[in-house]
C-alpha cells in the first residue's frame, strides 16, 4: 500500500523522481497542491514524459504539470459543449425519422426497448420517486412516448434506443454511420462529465482493444493535410482519435450555424490557449508533432 503523504513530503517525494521546480517554485507549488488541484490528478500527467535509465523524469518542471492539468479543464469543457451539441442533433434526426414513420406511433417501440432493457426501465422507475427535474415529466405518464423517452435517458442509454429504433426500422444512413460516431462521443463525454485526467493519456492509450473509426480515417486521408506516418501517430491515440470523431460527427449532424459558430469560437479559443507557454514543451517533439497535425485536421474541419 502507498503510505499518505503531506503536501511536503508529496513535493520531496515529485523531486526524487528527477521533477524540478524551476519555473514553479516549491513555494508555489505548495499552494497549487493545497488551492487548486491534488497530488494524485498533478501527478498523474508525469505518464506523458520519458524516463533515464535511473528511472528519473527527463525535462521536467512541475509548472509543465501544471499547465497540462489546465489545458485537461479546457479540453472537458470543450467536449462537453460539442457532446451536448451532438445529443441534441442525435435527437432530432431520431423524431424527425419518427415524425414521418407510418407505421410506429411512438408507444410500441418504447415498450419493445423497455422489455429487451430491464435495466433501463428500472432506472426510470427510480426518477419517478426521486428529487430531479423529470421526475413531473415521468409521473405524467403511465406509458412513456418516444418523444418523452429520449427527454429523459442518459446519453449512453439514449444511443442504445437510437441503435434499437433504426434496427426496427433500418435507415443504413442514420443508424450505422452516426452510431458508431457516436459511441467515441460518449466516451469522451463521459470522462468530461465526471471530471477525469484525459492529457494524462497522450503516451498511454486509455483503451487498449481501441480501434479506429474507418469511415472517420479515410475522410481525414481525403484532406491530404497529413503524410501516412503522421495519420498513424494520431488515429493510435485513442483521444485524439475520438476528439477528431467529435468533431466529424458534429459538423455532419448540426444543421445551426449559430451553433457552429458558438463551437468554432470555443475551439479555436482552446487552441489558443493551448499556446499560452508553448515553450514548456517545445524540447518535447511527441507533443508539438501531434498538436501541430491537430490543429492542421480542426482549422480544416470547421472551415464549413
Amino acid at each position: 500500500m502507498k503510505p499518505k503523504l503531506t503536501i511536503d513530503e508529496q513535493l520531496r517525494h515529485l523531486e526524487s523522481k528527477g521533477i524540478v521546480f524551476n519555473i514553479c517554485e516549491k513555494s508555489k507549488a505548495e499552494v497549487f497542491l493545497q488551492n487548486n488541484n491534488y497530488f494524485f490528478r498533478i501527478k498523474s500527467y508525469t505518464k506523458n514524459y520519458d524516463k533515464n535509465s535511473y528511472k528519473k523524469y527527463i525535462n521536467l518542471d512541475f509548472a509543465y504539470l501544471i499547465e497540462f492539468s489546465t489545458l485537461d479543464l479546457y479540453l472537458r469543457r470543450l467536449i462537453l459543449s460539442y457532446s451536448l451539441d451532438i445529443e441534441h442533433s442525435l435527437k432530432l434526426i431520431l423524431l424527425q425519422h419518427f415524425n414521418t414513420n407510418q407505421k410506429e406511433n411512438g408507444y410500441e417501440i418504447v415498450k419493445s426497448f423497455l422489455k429487451q432493457n430491464p435495466n433501463v426501465n428500472d432506472q426510470i422507475s427510480k426518477k419517478k420517486t426521486s428529487a430531479s427535474f423529470i421526475q413531473n415529466l415521468l409521473n405524467k405518464y403511465s406509458d412513456i412516448p418516444l418523444w418523452t423517452l429520449i427527454e429523459i435517458l442518459s446519453f449512453g442509454d439514449f444511443l442504445r434506443f437510437y441503435k434499437f429504433y433504426f434496427k426496427a426500422y433500418p435507415a443504413e444512413h442514420f443508424y450505422d454511420t452516426y452510431h458508431q460516431m457516436a459511441f467515441c462521443v460518449r466516451i469522451l463525454r463521459n470522462a468530461s462529465a465526471h471530471n477525469n485526467c484525459m492529457l494524462n493519456t497522450l503516451r498511454i492509450p486509455y483503451n487498449d482493444n481501441f480501434k479506429p473509426n474507418k469511415q472517420v480515417q479515410s475522410y481525414i486521408k481525403k484532406l491530404n493535410l497529413l503524410s501516412e506516418k503522421t495519420r498513424k501517430h494520431i488515429f493510435n491515440s485513442p483521444l485524439l482519435h475520438d476528439c477528431l470523431v467529435t468533431l466529424v460527427l458534429f459538423n455532419r449532424i448540426c444543421t445551426s450555424q449559430a451553433i457552429k459558430n458558438a463551437r468554432k469560437k470555443d475551439l479555436l479559443s482552446f487552441f489558443k490557449r493551448c499556446k499560452k507557454y508553448k515553450n514548456y514543451f517545445e524540447k518535447e517533439n511527441y507533443f508539438t508533432s501531434r498538436f501541430q497535425a491537430m490543429t492542421k485536421i480542426c482549422l480544416k474541419l470547421i472551415e464549413y
